[in-house]
């Protein structure tokens, strides 16, 4: 017997574009084989309902936050060749933002400015968040890449995520406090930057702090002893997400702080030697960990 009878016929409707759902984020990245990289920011960016068109710029065993390892880089002819192809494409309107993080050498960043801009003149509202300073942090001879990464990228950024050490290679400044480190974000001038593993004032406490036009927040949590390493990528991720959902940048990196330190307490529990995201996915949605955010009274400009 037909079950046809007992079906209700519905229209058919087209699935959603991305216009329609929250939209398209290209990540910029290395894919890391065991953890961490641009695979964790992808998931990140898919739970909180995101669309994620990865372009790839190297493949590694494992993140750069575990430490050294071989680095298989994207030929500089072919990652030209993927933006190519990605500024040609018709759909590339449908790119709500752009987030970068491990980059190989200078001439991917000098491509990623491309896909940047490409991505604004298509979508005027585009964000770009740039996490991609790590490389200084680790190699700070490698001039053509502080080069490119302050003359090209910097100045195209919505906003830059850098931790602490890598804010004081930059800009060449101290980041010891958090006076200090706010006067070095504003020597870059990116119209917001964030800065993680920052000094806090608190006890056992650590930071990441926020700064845009007029203001600076600092945001305190409680420091995680032997927490695992790449939590810098999920923040960046979240923090991009939220802003992209229309949070305010305060209120973005206050809830993306929580839902990470609760993400390392709980992988911690959890005796986890990496971040354990897929089974905590609830923390990214709501976290519930307290943290302490205040306003950071500034010293005078630097002459």
């Amino acid at each position: 017997m037909s079950l046809e009878r007992f079906v209700k016929n519905k229209p058919a409707t087209p699935p959603p574009s991305a216009d329609t759902a929250s939209g398209v984020v290209l990540l910029i990245g290395a894919q890391s084989v065991r953890c961490g990289g641009a695979g964790t920011a992808a998931f990140v960016l898919q739970r909180l309902g995101f669309q994620v068109w990865h372009v790839p710029t190297a493949l590694v065993p494992w993140s750069e936050a575990f430490g050294s390892c071989p680095e298989v880089a994207v030929q500089d002819a072919d990652f030209k060749a993927l933006i190519d192809s990605l500024i040609a494409a018709p759909w590339l309107s449908e790119v709500r933002g752009v987030l970068s993080a491990q980059l190989a050498n200078a001439a991917q960043g000098a491509e990623l400015a491309r896909l940047v801009r490409a991505v604004k003149e298509k979508r005027t509202e585009a964000k770009f968040v740039c996490a991609s300073g790590a490389r200084v942090g680790r190699q700070s001879s490698d001039l053509a890449f502080f080069e490119m990464l302050t003359q090209t990228l910097v100045p195209l950024a919505d906003c830059m995520f850098l931790n602490s050490a890598e804010l004081a290679q930059l800009s060449g400044f101290s980041t010891d406090m958090e006076q200090d480190a706010v006067a070095a974000a504003r020597c870059l001038g990116s119209a917001l930057t964030v800065i993680t593993s920052a000094p806090a004032l608190r006890r056992n406490c650590t930071a990441n702090i926020l700064v845009e036009p007029g203001q600076a927040t600092i945001v305190e949590h409680a420091q995680v002893a032997n927490a695992p390493e790449g939590a810098g990528g999920v923040l960046a991720a979240l923090f991009y997400a939220r802003l992209l959902e229309g949070m305010d940048p305060v209120s973005a990196v206050k809830k993306a702080t929580a839902s990470v330190f609760e993400l390392m307490a709980r992988s911690v529990k959890m005796q986890g030697d990496e971040l354990l995201i897929p089974q905590n996915q609830a923390v990214l949605l709501q976290p519930m960990a307290l943290i302490n955010a205040r306003r950071i009274m500034e010293a005078p400009a630097r002459a």
